[in-house]
């Protein structure tokens, strides 16, 4: 009984091994698109004609909004990680 135990749970670690990768490069490109399409409607809203400072508005003065990004960065991981597991 423990032997299937601990293959099971070997054969989980080595799921999550193979996925960590995968998951963490659309983590990233999920939180750049957020970045990248946030910046364009601060710049569409403001007027301004600048991406760079329509990119420097948002992450000075909507930093909760960073926050929550990156707080969904993390939860989105974790449940790649354990797709295969459940």
């Amino acid at each position: 009984m423990k032997n299937i135990r601990n293959e099971i749970v070997g054969e989980q670690l080595h799921r999550m091994r193979k996925n960590i990768v995968p998951s963490l490069a659309w983590g990233i490109i999920v939180v750049l698109l957020c970045l990248v399409s946030g910046s364009y409607i601060i710049k569409s809203k403001t007027g301004s004609d600048s991406f760079i400072e329509s990119f420097h508005i948002l992450s000075t003065s909507l930093l909760p909004m960073l926050t929550i990004g990156f707080i969904g960065f993390i939860v989105f991981t974790i449940c790649l990680l354990l797709e295969d597991s459940l």
